[in-house]
């Protein structure tokens, strides 16, 4: 938590960024690499902005760990202003997914981290629809597709669409 906030300073220095997060320890950590940003803990099903507040919105990382992307995407889409951007970016589907599959097993079997983030982590990118219906879930609620585009061979994907 905190990165891409950070490469949004990076990117443009002038520009004001709320980091949003319902995990109070997440924030803490997100303030710490970056203390001159707002960052604001909630539900991101309900966030406590007004409609047509901002410019852009990212999530990251994030979505396929809620349970009502429905909800959630709808608040992003109200809090955006008219022609606003909406940055979706977390793990696609690729025909390498198995390689990605492989090296996670390898970190938990022989490297001392928490098996059981590391196993959530397997199970949330394999039940996590691909890009494909996630972009017709964002459009059904009203975004227009401006761009896809896979990174690392499709590991990664980010989706890029407009209100």
């Amino acid at each position: 938590t905190g990165d891409i906030t950070e490469i949004i300073n990076k990117i443009n220095p002038t520009s004001k960024v709320i980091g949003v997060d319902n995990s109070e320890k997440m924030l803490i950590k997100a303030k710490i690499k970056n203390p001159d940003n707002l960052f604001v803990q909630a539900d991101c099903t309900c966030l406590p902005f007004n409609n047509n507040e901002f410019n852009y919105t990212i999530i990251s990382f994030g979505l396929r760990n809620i349970e009502n992307r429905q909800k959630v995407i709808q608040e992003i889409y109200r809090t955006l202003c008219q022609n606003g951007h909406f940055l979706h970016l977390d793990f696609g589907k690729s025909k390498i997914d198995r390689i990605f599959d492989i090296i996670v097993k390898f970190i938990i079997q022989f490297l001392p981290v928490n098996k059981a983030n590391y196993k959530y982590l397997l199970n949330s990118i394999k039940s996590y629809p691909p890009p494909s219906i996630l972009i017709k879930e964002f459009e059904d609620e009203g975004f227009m597709l401006v761009q896809k585009k896979n990174y690392l061979f499709g590991i990664i994907t980010a989706i890029i669409l407009k209100k």
